[in-house]
């Protein structure tokens, strides 16, 4: 519903403005390091990967989106999503919406014949998805996409050995203050 009506605001319903909306923001920030462009690009690649209704209405227009966010990363770096200044960043929240599309079977095969995916699009969606896995290593993180902040910590043996000591010794002398949790 947004994204339709920025479309019919700002390209007189041509959703193809939008693309090349995405290409012009891409090559301002490659060729000249424009920030506003930056930001110009990732509002629209943000907006496209969290749009999964338009995806049913609009396969066409995805498709050739992912066809041209594959050919722009292709100028990202291959630690994009593990270098520590850029992990966490826009596009890993933003890509995993879009991947979701993808896994979430009631659309794929339980939902509605309008609002399921076209065989095309799932296809062009796991090959994109590949891509990702394979180019940014994302896959080997761990369990794929997106960490989960409320996973279990595995915390070594050694370090959880060394705090029960610790407590275990303060409360032997009856001390009970922050010193036994350090």
């Amino acid at each position: 519903a947004v994204a339709g009506r920025i479309v019919a605001r700002e390209f007189g319903g041509e959703w193809a403005g939008l693309l090349t909306e995405m290409r012009l923001a891409f090559l301002a920030f490659l060729l000249v390091f424009s920030l506003p462009a930056l930001e110009q690009w990732k509002a629209v690649v943000d907006l496209l990967c969290q749009c999964d209704a338009l995806m049913c209405e609009q396969p066409t227009l995805y498709a050739e989106f992912l066809a041209l966010l594959q050919a722009q990363l292709t100028h990202a770096p291959t630690d994009l999503f593990t270098d520590a200044l850029s992990r966490e960043n826009f596009l890993e929240s933003a890509l995993v919406g879009l991947f979701d599309a993808l896994d979430d079977d009631s659309r794929l095969a339980d939902g509605p014949a309008d609002a399921a995916l076209p065989r095309s699009l799932r296809d062009a969606l796991a090959r994109f998805k590949d891509f990702v896995e394979n180019r940014f290593g994302w896959g080997a993180r761990g369990d794929g996409f997106g960490d989960d902040e409320d996973a279990p910590v595995v915390v070594p043996e050694s370090e959880a050995a060394r705090e029960r000591r610790r407590a275990e010794t303060a409360a032997g002398k009856g001390e009970v203050g922050s010193e036994a949790f350090r």
